[in-house]
């Protein structure tokens, strides 16, 4: 009696897991099937709130590792905020968690989204559902351009990349990784487009 319970449990268990992962897998196909569809980037742009943390760190980690690829080297890439000031420096966490992973952030100093910059991007990653929106809705010619960075992680595809901003380091450093993970997997992408 007690076997068969657990039996059950095991298989049911399996069965949710299955469907976890299914669901991932059609979050990280979508967002390469998001990628394919636009061009290769000649502009990149990363937008998330305050351009402080999430944003920040993005931009300067692409522009970090496109060095060492050849398709992507001369890729231009930004951030920019949705609710900032311009000209703030990064989060003071950050800063010093940036570091910790080899990412100078102490020269970065923030910029608003524009219709400018906007202009100039071939591709805007973002963070959030309500940062996608908020370009929809404000700029709305800009908006087949949006593609969650979050559905380009690997192993969990996601639409919410949670903002770090008064967080614990722990928290900072899940963040930066989770970031790197999809900037890796979108480099991966583009690099492995003209093998």
């Amino acid at each position: 009696m007690i076997h068969a319970a657990a039996k059950k449990i095991y298989w049911e268990g399996l069965k949710v897991f299955r469907e976890i992962y299914s669901a991932y897998l059609r979050l990280f196909h979508k967002g390469l099937g998001t990628l394919g569809k636009l061009p290769r980037p000649g502009r990149v742009l990363f937008v998330c709130h305050g351009n402080i943390c999430r944003s920040a760190f993005a931009e300067v980690y692409f522009r970090h590792q496109t060095l060492h690829y050849q398709q992507l080297r001369h890729t231009n890439v930004a951030s920019a905020g949705l609710k900032t000031t311009a000209g703030k420096p990064a989060n003071e966490t950050a800063i010093r968690i940036a570091a910790e992973m080899g990412i100078d952030l102490s020269g970065h100093q923030t910029q608003c989204v524009t219709p400018e910059l906007l202009d100039k991007s071939d591709i805007i990653f973002v963070f959030e559902k309500w940062h996608r929106e908020g370009i929809r809705r404000q700029f709305p010619s800009h908006r087949h351009k949006c593609v969650y960075l979050g559905w380009l992680h690997s192993t969990h595809p996601t639409r919410h990349i949670p903002d770090p901003y008064n967080k614990d380091e722990s928290t900072f450093r899940e963040t930066f990784r989770f970031i790197q993970n999809a900037i890796d997997q979108m480099i991966r992408f583009y690099e492995g487009e003209e093998d």
